[in-house]
């Protein structure tokens, strides 16, 4: 396996389910500004927004961040 040297030069976003309550949205948000440095899109809903809100999702996908 090769060395991790840096993220790949690609657009980088981070989607936080609010109500997430499997990962904590404080922790995905901190994670996303500190690590990735990029500022969070919050989504309403739960850890699935794929089942629960494909339509929002798909949105927030397509959209020109």
């Amino acid at each position: 396996m090769a060395d991790f040297d840096a993220w790949p030069d690609a657009a980088t976003v981070s989607i936080t389910c609010a109500d997430d309550r499997v990962v904590n949205p404080d922790w995905s948000n901190r994670v996303a500004r500190e690590r990735l440095g990029v500022e969070p899109i919050e989504l309403p809903g739960r850890h699935s927004p794929f089942l629960a809100r494909p339509a929002a999702l798909a949105h927030l996908l397509l959209a020109d961040l």
